[in-house]
């Protein structure tokens, strides 16, 4: 809970250092560095490595950074986190910024749970369904859920949508009662 605390506020200082005409292209610049980080071992290894100082990271991330984006407080806001090592906060970052975007750019953030990785073609259709639903334009989010059998649910907003198998059978032995 601490940490979610601590990433809004961090996510909050961030989006202040932005310019109002950048806030779109600096959430999502972010959430393509973060991404890169997070996905790859190698600069997560050299992150946590206590052999290079923290000027080289800084200089190393610097590069890396430049090289994604042409907003000068991203590289800023990295530095901050490596400097106070705050990186481990990248997840809850990440999430918070896509959610940041996405209501900048007026699409829904949902959180879709689903037995199984979904093809396209199932991503497709369940996001139509629920566009259909919410008479409005989505971004979904995937989640692998072992625990359902089939079909998905969805958390949108406040509202939850549950297509589960579980939940359908339910209702088919509530007709019966």
């Amino acid at each position: 809970m601490k940490k979610i605390k601590l990433a809004k506020r961090y996510i909050e200082a961030y989006k202040q250092s932005l310019r109002p005409d950048d806030l779109q292209t600096g959430l999502a610049d972010f959430i393509k560095i973060a991404t890169l980080f997070l996905e790859n071992k190698k600069l997560g290894d050299l992150e946590k490595s206590p052999l290079i100082s923290i000027v080289d990271k800084k200089i190393l991330f610097g590069k890396i950074i430049r090289k994604i984006t042409s907003i000068k407080n991203i590289d800023r806001f990295f530095e901050l986190l490596l400097k106070k090592h705050r990186l481990l906060l990248l997840p809850a970052l990440k999430e918070l910024a896509q959610k940041e975007l996405d209501y900048a750019s007026e699409l829904m953030p949902a959180k879709i749970f689903l037995a199984c990785a979904p093809d396209a073609e199932t991503k497709a259709l369940i996001r139509k369904k629920l566009e259909m639903k919410e008479q409005k334009k989505i971004n979904p989010f995937f989640v692998i859920d072992p625990t359902l059998l089939g079909g998905f649910k969805a958390i949108i907003g406040n509202k939850i949508y549950d297509a589960s198998l579980k939940n359908e059978l339910t209702k088919l032995k509530n007709i019966k009662s």
